[in-house]
């Protein structure tokens, strides 16, 4: 019987990879669907936490209580708790339904 040569980690990775190439070529589009509609868009978050400028963008300077601002304004304001309150009774009647 003749031994076989064992491949080097970097070969068998390679091999491996050639070996498979159509299951690789078959995953691209789920990928590209999950880093377009997934990952992409998080990158809006960081409008919420800015005081944002059209023209500057991403480089708008950050909103005053670490970026929280526009967040303290939001809750202290009447009107964002009564639809906080009818949101939740609504969700709760349509489990009760």
């Amino acid at each position: 019987m003749y031994a076989q040569k064992r491949l080097s980690a970097p070969a068998r990775f390679l091999n491996a990879l050639w070996r498979y190439k159509f299951l690789y070529v078959l995953t691209l589009p789920a990928l590209a669907f999950t880093v377009l509609f997934a990952y992409v868009p998080l990158s809006g978050l960081i409008v919420a936490f800015q005081d944002y400028d059209i023209w500057k963008r991403f480089a708008s300077p950050w909103a005053a209580n670490f970026g929280f601002a526009h967040f303290i304004e939001l809750f202290q304001s009447g009107p964002i708790i009564e639809s906080i309150g009818k949101t939740v009774l609504l969700s709760s009647l349509n489990l009760l339904i």
